[in-house]
């Protein structure tokens, strides 16, 4: 079986490449002697002075007008009812809560936040505040698609830890907060004083040229991709096991089934097209020697009577997690997007790595990316993966370790005490501020409110509370847990 052939770069392409890579050159390509402030400089966006954007005045009507546009993204009202802060899961066509052990983290950074940058406001006594945040894996719902009528002018600011549109027109009130992974170094970060963010291990004692070189991916495999995003390039939603079926799989050969997923290229996630490349190396013989290794994790994935009917087939589709540190002797790396458009901790754990990371480039992105250069700290590669293998052969043929070694020093600068507080400064300060004093409680108590979502067929279910000292969450797996130290503390 032959190999794809994919069109050649653009001219438009070509010009980037020409630029970025003549950037490095000017710049030099000695990583070490460049301190991180001058490689922020040099290359990505200050948080502290970025654009933050306005907010507009909002109201308990503007919430509800949004909660009914992005209900998929299991919105969360965080309530400071005059005395207490708490946090509510609203629910109205769905039954069940959502707040997992995942994002539960952001209710106390968020509340610390509040007390700790505006102390004034949030004094026993004072008016009633609220918020809507999500940390779903990203904001869904009909407006984040081209050419929709949602009022979005009349929505009340959300903030989400988790992947937003990168055209931000689309849903200019949703602001991009940083996932929960690095949630978790912000709130050690502000809470303990702790100075660095931990992030997973990598084996970065490996030299380049001992790096295998394959494109190399393990990790989850999502029933979808993207589902709310249309009319894009995806046309059925992107459901796997709308076209791959154990019984499909019986009654095929291994070539059809290749042919079959490619057919599909365009209603099928990402990561399945990945997989498919490697199944025709497979078929091809070439193994270790194949130019691409993508395999599903065996546990933590969906659609396991799938990949089981495919190994009955002989076709290798899945493999036993790998850790980051391991990972790591790979040359090429590919951060595959998951259900959201991004990775999660993906991004920056590969880019830590010696390797160089090819970038999946979706629609979608994660609250750092506008910071990341393309051929500058990674090699783009498209949303439908259609120039990855000649995004490969390019790096095979041009000197892309001084790619890797910038990225490798953006992720660090990423990690540091520097960018947490810069980031921090920015979002929890500034943003959080105006989101502040945007909110108008119309002269209403919390109870009068709590009446008005129930007459407007919203059931709040509360799944965190707040007092001075302490959080107690109770997340959807029926689990308590309790964050220490969200009153006042000044760093």
């Amino acid at each position: 079986m032959e190999f794809r052939k994919f069109r050649r770069p653009s001219a438009l392409v070509s010009v980037v490449i020409i630029l970025a890579m003549t950037l490095a050159c000017l710049h030099g390509n000695d990583i070490s002697a460049t301190s991180l402030e001058e490689h922020r400089l040099m290359f990505s966006i200050d948080p502290a002075t970025a654009q933050i954007g306005t907010v507009r005045n909002y109201t308990i009507d503007d919430i509800i007008l949004t909660v009914s546009y992005v209900e998929p993204s299991h919105p969360q009202l965080l309530v400071w009812d005059g005395h207490h802060f708490s946090t509510y899961d609203m629910l109205s066509h769905r039954n069940e809560t959502h707040l997992s052990s995942r994002n539960g983290i952001s209710i106390p950074l968020l509340v610390h936040a509040l007390r700790d940058n505006f102390p004034d406001r949030f004094k026993s006594g004072t008016p009633p505040f609220q918020l809507l945040w999500s940390g779903d894996d990203s904001i869904g719902g009909r407006c984040i698609n081209e050419n929709n009528d949602c009022p979005t002018q009349n929505f009340a600011p959300v903030l989400m830890f988790g992947s937003v549109p990168k055209n931000e027109s689309l849903m200019p009130n949703v602001k991009a907060f940083p996932n929960t992974y690095y949630t978790r170094c912000l709130y050690s970060y502000r809470i303990f004083a702790h100075r660095e963010c931990e992030w997973k291990k990598v084996n970065d004692d490996l030299q380049w040229d001992q790096l295998k070189r394959q494109v190399f991916w393990r990790g989850s495999d999502f029933s979808n991709y993207l589902v709310d995003y249309q009319p894009a390039y995806r046309t059925k939603g992107a459901l796997v096991n709308d076209i791959v079926t154990p019984d499909v799989v019986k009654k095929l050969s291994r070539e059809q089934i290749v042919a079959l997923l490619f057919d599909n290229q365009y209603d099928i996630p990402p990561r399945w097209i990945a997989l498919a490349y490697t199944i025709m190396t497979q078929l091809q013989g070439k193994n270790d020697e194949a130019w691409i290794n993508v395999l599903f994790s065996n546990k933590g994935s969906f659609n396991h009577e799938i990949h089981q009917s495919l190994e009955d087939k002989g076709l290798q589709v899945t493999d036993d997690p790998v850790d980051p540190y391991l990972m790591s002797k790979y040359r090429y790396q590919i951060d595959l997007a998951g259900g959201g458009g991004t990775t999660w901790d993906g991004t920056i754990t590969k880019l830590l790595m010696p390797g160089v990371l090819f970038h999946h480039e979706t629609p979608f992105k994660d609250w750092f990316y506008d910071e990341m250069v393309p051929w500058i700290h990674y090699i783009p590669v498209k949303a439908d993966l259609s120039d990855l293998f000649e995004k490969y052969q390019w790096a095979e043929t041009n000197d892309s370790r001084v790619i890797s070694e910038r990225a490798t020093k953006f992720a660090k600068y990423l990690l540091s005490e520097e960018y947490m507080r810069k980031t921090y400064e920015s979002l929890y300060v500034d943003y959080l501020g105006k989101v502040v004093h945007a909110y108008d409680a119309q002269g209403m108590d919390w109870p009068a409110m709590i009446e008005e979502y129930a007459q407007r067929g919203i059931r709040l279910y509360q799944v965190a509370t707040c007092d001075d000292k302490n959080c107690k969450t109770q997340v959807a797996e029926q689990e308590h847990i309790e964050y220490s130290n969200v009153a006042f503390i000044k760093l």
